[in-house]
């Protein structure tokens, strides 16, 4: 018999990509899941755009934007309650392929220490290239590093290897590792909550492995148009992170690097949109 899956899907005002992700799911080839939405206080009409062409996904309506981090908490404690042997964590701006949950099943149920399985996720707006598979961390640099970031999708072998860490846009997770991780660190809000909740599963014993087999597309956010508030979590959540995870010595330098990197992002981020060169009136 399949294993249980509880699907959870966090959104704020993307009414046309959730939309699209819970179409793209009705054409999963795997059946026996709970498809929860978990929406933080939108205002766009998302809920009810939900209620009126998918009556059977549970939806979970915060009362505030928790971010990343706290709505993808809501949906697992939800989970909790109930019987779910795994969690499957998307983005709502992904589309995944028919068999993308059965191929992280077939990896996770072949080995009982995989603590999280990831998917090899491409663009949407460049279908047959990898944005990742799976991700290491440079404990040095302070830099995640994307694995196959770039590269064409065709000639990649499916044999699962581990990684550091597996981003929230497509991740399975085994609901005893998430319980025993104590789920996702809520201060990080957006951005860094999948490193952390990675590398916090790892710390309990468990393996995060990345399974090239299973394949989604992901909407991708160039840093050219990068919004303030990006900036904002990006740069304090790497502090957040590597303060929290880096051991030793390795602590003072990677926050050094990370000092300095704010610095050039900062200047590289006001150059773009001419704030330092503004004049006082």
């Amino acid at each position: 018999m399949e294993p249980k899956v509880c699907l959870v899907i966090v959104t704020w005002n993307k009414q046309a990509d959730v939309l699209n992700l819970l179409d793209s799911l009705t054409r999963l080839d795997y059946k026996n899941i709970e498809t929860v939405v978990v929406d933080n206080a939108s205002t766009d009409d998302t809920v009810k755009s939900i209620r009126q062409r998918f009556p059977g996904v549970t939806l979970i309506e915060n009362q505030k934007n928790l971010g990343g981090s706290g709505g993808f908490n809501s949906g697992m404690r939800y989970g909790l309650t109930k019987d779910f042997k795994y969690f499957w964590l998307l983005d709502n701006d992904v589309i995944v392929q028919p068999d993308a949950l059965k191929q992280l099943i077939e990896v996770a149920e072949g080995n009982p220490q995989f603590g999280q399985i990831g998917s090899k996720i491409c663009y949407l707006n460049a279908p047959k290239t990898i944005q990742e598979i799976g991700a290491k961390i440079n404990w040095r640099t302070g830099e995640g590093q994307p694995i196959k970031t770039g590269a064409p999708d065709q000639n990649i072998s499916d044999t699962p290897f581990e990684v550091d860490y597996c981003a929230a846009c497509s991740v399975l997770v085994r609901a005893e590792a998430a319980q025993q991780a104590g789920l996702m660190d809520e201060r990080f809000f957006v951005f860094f909550d999948d490193k952390d909740f990675s590398q916090k599963i790892k710390a309990n014993g468990w393996q995060v492995i990345a399974a090239p087999a299973s394949r989604v597309w992901h909407m991708f956010h160039s840093e050219k148009n990068i919004q303030p508030w990006r900036l904002y979590y990006s740069i304090r959540n790497s502090f957040y992170f590597f303060e929290k995870h880096a051991q030793g010595g390795k602590r003072s330098r990677v926050i050094t690097r990370l000092a300095v990197s704010a610095v050039k992002k900062y200047f590289k981020y006001a150059f773009r949109k001419g704030i330092l060169l503004r004049k006082d009136s």
